[in-house]
């Protein structure tokens, strides 16, 4: 279970790196372990839909001085 608590805690550092460039020790893990297999496919995915939509969403009109209002 420590590995697995080692991938976790790397997530955010693993889920850029293509699959090539995984540090040995995450690769055979990912490979023996199902569950840290989904959470890194899993990671990848929501990052792969969460900068889809960056690019495509803007705040409305007006949002920046609402925010600078309420503060």
């Amino acid at each position: 279970m420590t590995t697995c608590n080692a991938v976790e805690r790397e997530m955010d550092k693993l889920v850029v790196l293509p699959p090539a460039d995984l540090p040995d020790w995450v690769r055979s893990h990912v490979v023996a372990c199902p569950a840290c297999n989904r959470r890194l496919a899993s990671a990848r995915l929501a990052r792969g839909l969460i900068l889809t939509r960056m690019e495509t969403i803007s705040p409305p009109h007006g949002f920046a001085d609402r925010v600078r209002t309420a503060l």
